[in-house]
């Protein structure tokens, strides 16, 4: 009797061990490239553009309409956009979901000509690490060009991530501690995750096939009360400037 008494307090000890060691493990290792299965091919005259990622991605779906007509207006194409997010999703979390969520892997086969990507925000947010940041999201630009679909990709954008730091609660802000010290994340890592990603896709050979689309600035205007997502203002703002450099770079 003795020993079932002893050995309980050790089994929920080495419990309580493992489970947040398995948490901490899938947040920040690397997950290996996973096989590239194939996206439909269109060869009609219409436009077919994606917008996947984050809450960001999400948030634009009642948009994606009317980015279509400014689109248009700007081609001359008919135009069909189409937005998929996944919210609180990291770089590696919406890598995985590519090849486990029935939904989104359906969705993706549809096929498209361009797919404009919002990840990296929750990466920051999270502190993650840059280099974990910068893997995956070079997994996800392979994964599209080698279904022909041309990636542009939104660098990290200028959200407020000190209020957002500031504004978690006492239990967050202590794992943010932790997952600073973990990946080597600057309270604002925003710039040296961003630098990563450059650094990395300049020695792939893909660089010359990635558009990537300039850092959106913070500004309290465009962005909701949390300084970390867009307004309706906002998305008006990204979405004329996306709309224009469809025009300005014959996309």
């Amino acid at each position: 009797m003795k020993r079932k008494y002893i050995f309980l307090p050790i089994l929920i000890i080495v419990l309580l061990c493992i489970i947040p060691a398995k948490k901490a493990y899938q947040l920040y290792s690397i997950s290996t490239e996973l096989p590239i299965y194939p996206c439909q091919q269109h060869h009609d005259d219409t436009l077919r553009i994606i917008i996947v990622g984050d809450s960001w991605a999400f948030m634009h779906q009642p948009y994606d309409d009317s980015l279509a007509n400014l689109i248009h207006e700007q081609t001359g194409k008919p135009t069909r956009v189409t937005s998929y997010g996944i919210c609180g999703v990291t770089s590696k979390g919406f890598y995985q979901h590519v090849h486990t969520d029935d939904s989104l892997r359906l969705f993706l086969q549809n096929g498209a000509d361009y797919c404009f990507i919002s990840l990296g925000i929750n990466d920051t947010y999270h502190k993650t690490g840059a280099h974990n940041y910068a893997c995956h999201t070079i997994y996800l630009l392979r994964f599209l060009l080698q279904n022909n679909i041309k990636p542009i990709l939104m660098e990290i954008p200028d959200y407020d991530i000190i209020y957002t730091y500031d504004h978690q609660t006492v239990a967050r802000k202590i794992l943010r501690k932790f997952s600073m010290a973990v990946t080597n994340s600057q309270k604002d890592c925003r710039k040296d995750y961003r630098d990563m990603l450059a650094k990395e896709l300049s020695t792939s050979n893909i660089i010359s096939h990635v558009t990537l689309f300039p850092v959106i600035k913070y500004d309290s205007t465009l962005f909701a009360s949390d300084r970390m997502h867009l307004n309706e203002k906002g998305y008006a703002r990204l979405d004329s400037t996306l709309a224009y450099h469809f025009r300005l770079n014959n996309l």
